[in-house]
């Protein structure tokens, strides 16, 4: 035990001393500065030649901007936990990343740290961001004439579903129960919406009813109680 808290003691000085130059004056300058570091994504296309034949292949081209020579980053992706460092590009503080794994949903975690003086080492920002994945349904004839409907996307966010199920929300976009991004239409109107509000909450609003007449029957009562003591 006595171990676990010398070392404790000794890492939590060493941190100190690490970070004593780094003022608050400069922490706050570098963090205006962080402030502008974004990440976002592209996706972008190149021609692979194989023997027999070339083939259109898709990427991800993932882009983080304004990081310039203060500072550097760290990737690391939730598919594989590989963890990369980045650099911005000195002319333009523009870093990229590739990413070829098209078929899971991918979340990065990019970290934004400080690359020189008295603050360098000490971490700054931190990013997130989402990749889609490839639609295994995007070509499907069907899908020509639905553009719009998110399982019609060539890119998602969301599960694959079963074919089966592809076909009932295809159905039920057709018809208009549901919109491009599979939410469901509210369709009833203003009646409707008021009767089954009244049988959803029956309970609530006939509590609410009971409290309001009681209230007004004590409140009547009292009056007349007060108008009989005073012969009114």
């Amino acid at each position: 035990m006595k171990k676990v808290l010398l070392f404790v003691f000794v890492f939590f000085m060493f941190s100190l001393n690490v970070f004593a130059d780094c003022s608050y004056t400069e922490q706050a300058e570098l963090l205006n500065k962080a402030a502008n570091v974004k990440v976002s994504y592209e996706i972008k296309n190149e021609v692979v030649h194989f023997v027999d034949m070339d083939a259109n292949v898709d990427y991800f081209n993932i882009i983080i901007t304004n990081l310039n020579d203060d500072f550097y980053a760290t990737i690391k992706d939730d598919a594989t936990n590989n963890l990369k460092n980045v650099a911005g590009n000195s002319n333009d503080g523009i870093a990229n990343y590739r990413w070829d794994n098209l078929d899971t949903i991918t979340n990065f975690t990019i970290e934004v740290f400080v690359s020189k003086g008295n603050c360098s080492g000490q971490k700054i920002k931190t990013l997130y961001l989402q990749t889609p994945r490839y639609n295994e349904y995007y070509n499907r004839e069907i899908c020509e004439e639905l553009t719009d409907f998110y399982l019609c996307q060539k890119y998602i966010t969301t599960n694959i579903p079963t074919e089966e199920r592809f076909f009932e929300q295809l159905d039920s976009y057709k018809s208009g129960r549901i919109n491009e991004q599979g939410e469901e239409i509210d369709n009833r109107n203003f009646f409707d919406k008021t009767i089954d509000f009244i049988k959803d909450n029956k309970w609530f609003l006939l509590g609410g009813l009971v409290l309001i007449t009681g209230g007004i029957v004590f409140v009547y009562t009292k009056k007349n109680k007060k108008r009989r003591e005073l012969g009114l």
